[in-house]
């Protein structure tokens, strides 16, 4: 079973910057069940779950950074994300394979 958490949806997170603007970030994922057990009994709700850490480490990132940082190191965001969510994945029985993160102004 293979799930894609879209733009527009649970990703959108409204964050200030280190510059103190307000911006939003959207992301799109793609996650797959690989072991059915696993990712019943080792998270209760795996696509929240994910949501969740995505958008802690959305914060985290975004707040460390500036305004004109953040459009050229977009890159630095879905690195992060893809990479603590396959850690995060593996002893769950989910497979992450996609990130991709959309800066906003928020007006």
């Amino acid at each position: 079973m293979q799930f894609f958490i879209g733009f527009n949806s649970h990703l959108l997170q409204h964050v200030i910057t280190k510059d103190n603007v307000s911006i939003a970030v959207d992301g799109a994922m793609t996650i797959k069940v690989v072991d059915s057990w696993k990712s019943c009994y080792n998270a209760v709700n795996p696509a929240d779950m994910l949501v969740s850490v995505a958008n802690g480490i959305i914060r985290k990132i975004v707040g460390t950074m500036n305004v004109d940082d953040l459009y050229h190191n977009r890159d630095t965001i879905n690195k992060a994300v893809c990479a603590f969510q396959y850690q995060y994945c593996g002893h769950r029985g989910l497979q992450y394979s996609f990130f991709t993160a959309e800066i906003y102004f928020r007006c």
